[in-house]
């Protein structure tokens, strides 16, 4: 019987050529190379992601970072002002009860600013602050026989008399210099000195005395705009009720130096409101009839102590 012979003995196939050989190693190489560029372009698309990544939350802390510093409340400051330890005019409020409407008002900053003293206002600190007020130095001192409000310096402001000791200040003496009304009719306001001496001041005031028919602010704020210098709006307080129809909101910390720094760069804004014909009268006629009697009693306190001393007897050593 003739059955079918199965062969196990293991045939061995006969290897490739040489050039099959270079042919596989080259298509080998070739799918390597690709491998490579596409591994290559998806680490790529990792990293470039990872900088949009990086850029996007950058970009997204600066937009966060701007809306807190949009919503953070501007300052309402005051910058002008006097009270009843002024050397010159009749003031009848203490600098508590100046703090004290201020508060009601909503006010975050006044700055003292006496007629030719500085006051120390460190007593006062605590008292404002307990009322959500800080207070800035200042003085309203007369140089050449000019008024000038000069802000925020630690000392030196009663020595200066002239313009040119203003410059000296300024270059010994961090602070911020204001001119306030400088073109309203008053043989004390700058005038011409402002444009003489423009280098000097940071910046000029807006004065709450005025009407929507009569503001001689006009032409300070023409002059700041030409000169690029910022706008204050002061009340130039004499009497309580001239606080408010004017004032400055600063974008500032709550601090003295942060303020005057933010005025002088500019970071500043004025609301204002004209006074009516009433309440321009009534207020001048309280501070001219307040300086009137004032003068007089001071004339006759001056009277009385010359007297006394006529009626001392010498006194014999």
């Amino acid at each position: 019987m003739h059955g079918v012979r199965t062969d196990h003995t293991r045939h061995e196939r006969p290897g490739p050529s040489g050039a099959e050989q270079r042919r596989r190693r080259a298509g080998q190489n070739a799918r390597g190379v690709a491998r490579a560029d596409v591994e290559s372009r998806r680490l790529a698309r990792q990293r470039v992601g990872g900088r949009d990544r990086a850029g996007a939350r950058q970009r997204e802390g600066g937009r966060v970072a701007r809306i807190l510093k949009d919503s953070r409340p501007m300052l309402k400051v005051e910058l002008h002002t006097h009270t009843s330890d002024d050397p010159v005019d009749c003031i009848p409020h203490t600098i508590a009860g100046l703090i004290d409407r201020a508060t009601e008002l909503g006010y975050q900053a006044l700055a003292i600013t006496l007629h030719e003293r500085q006051m120390d206002v460190a007593p006062f600190r605590s008292y404002a602050a307990d009322r959500g007020v800080v207070l800035i130095p200042g003085i309203e001192r007369s140089i050449e026989g000019r008024h000038v409000l000069l802000l925020n310096f630690r000392k030196g402001t009663e020595e200066v008399e002239t313009f040119e000791d203003l410059a000296r200040l300024r270059q010994r003496e961090p602070g911020l210099v204001v001119a306030p009304h400088p073109y309203f009719p008053a043989r004390t306001c700058l005038h011409g000195y402002l444009d003489r001496y423009a280098s000097l001041f940071d910046a000029v005031e807006r004065n709450a005395m005025f009407t929507a028919s009569l503001d001689f602010n006009v032409r300070a704020e023409r002059w700041a705009a030409r000169h690029g210098k910022p706008v204050v709006g002061n009340c130039d307080v004499h009497r309580l009720r001239q606080l408010g129809p004017t004032y400055s909101l600063v974008d500032a910390a709550w601090d003295p130096d942060a303020i005057c720094a933010s005025i002088a760069a500019g970071r500043v804004r004025v609301e204002s409101r004209p006074l009516t014909w009433l309440e321009a009268a009534t207020t001048m006629t309280a501070m001219v009839w307040g300086d009137s009697v004032a003068r007089v009693a001071r004339r006759l306190d001056q009277d009385q102590r010359r007297s006394d001393r006529l009626r001392q007897p010498d006194l014999i050593a």
